[in-house]
């Protein structure tokens, strides 16, 4: 009897290698896929930017060009199709270059002091959207390890989101806080806009997703950017909305030494 056990035990044990390999080779390949996928998106979004570049300089040429007669009819229609169409495709290559170096560029974290981060995203916020009179309820928020660069991005495109998608004449409230726990900092970014349908709030997070017709602007890559930045730092994403009633992004980051534990996720309490 002891014999038929052992080997039994020896054929589970074999099989349970052989999972785990296959395991560890399709994680390999994914990654290598995934990699090359981002790789190609950042080279032919640098490699796109200099023939638009030269078309945005060559319109604004002919536009100087034409008189003021034939530039107020069609023929100065059509340029500021050229010019509205070439400033939209600019805005995407950005987004796009930012959505693949968030996931390329090697994480190197830094102490850093959420307080000044917040301020410094809130001015470029005010400076892009001048005409748009928003409060920020922010302070006393702690210093954290992370990548300064990327949760400065994570950070402007919230503000910037809760900004785009405000109440109609309305002028936007915004709040930053931050929960610390012993694996995880949790920065909520709370807003008093339209909200987000039940139904949208999962694929929010995807790129190129626009809620809405897409006349409040925008690419649809900021939270997928947002998303990105979390699982880099070994945590995740997700929001609590209510349409006509605002929504809050939660965002979770790992501290390094949970995140070499293998902390991920944004946890239930958060």
């Amino acid at each position: 009897m002891t014999a038929p056990f052992e080997q039994r035990s020896a054929e589970l044990e074999a099989a349970r290698a052989e999972i785990e390999c296959l395991r560890c080779e399709n994680q390999r390949l994914r990654s290598e896929r995934n990699a090359e996928l981002e790789q190609f998106v950042y080279i032919a979004s640098h490699d796109l930017q200099a023939p638009l570049r030269h078309m945005v300089a060559f319109v604004g040429l002919l536009e100087e060009e034409l008189d003021d007669g034939v530039a107020g009819g069609d023929a100065g229609e059509y340029i500021q199709f050229i010019k509205s169409g070439a400033s939209r495709m600019q805005l995407l290559i950005r987004d796009l270059l930012a959505y693949s170096r968030a996931g390329n560029a090697r994480l190197v974290r830094d102490e850093v002091d959420l307080d000044d981060l917040v301020d410094e995203v809130a001015t470029v916020i005010k400076t892009d959207n001048p005409d748009v009179d928003f409060e920020l309820l922010a302070g006393g928020l702690p210093s954290i390890r992370a990548n300064r660069c990327q949760t400065g991005q994570l950070l402007q495109n919230l503000l910037q989101n809760a900004v785009r998608h405000s109440r109609p004449g309305g002028s936007p409230r915004i709040r930053v806080a931050v929960d610390e726990f012993d694996d995880r900092w949790v920065l909520h970014v709370e807003d008093d806009g339209v909200g987000i349908a039940p139904a949208d709030q999962a694929r929010i997070f995807e790129p190129f997703c626009q809620l809405g017709d897409g006349s409040r602007g925008g690419t649809g890559i900021g939270l997928a950017i947002c998303a990105r930045v979390a699982r880099r730092h070994g945590g995740d994403i997700s929001v609590t909305s209510r349409p006509g009633h605002g929504s809050t992004f939660h965002v979770s980051i790992a501290r390094p030494s949970a995140e070499a534990a293998g902390y991920g996720g944004t946890p239930k309490d958060s």
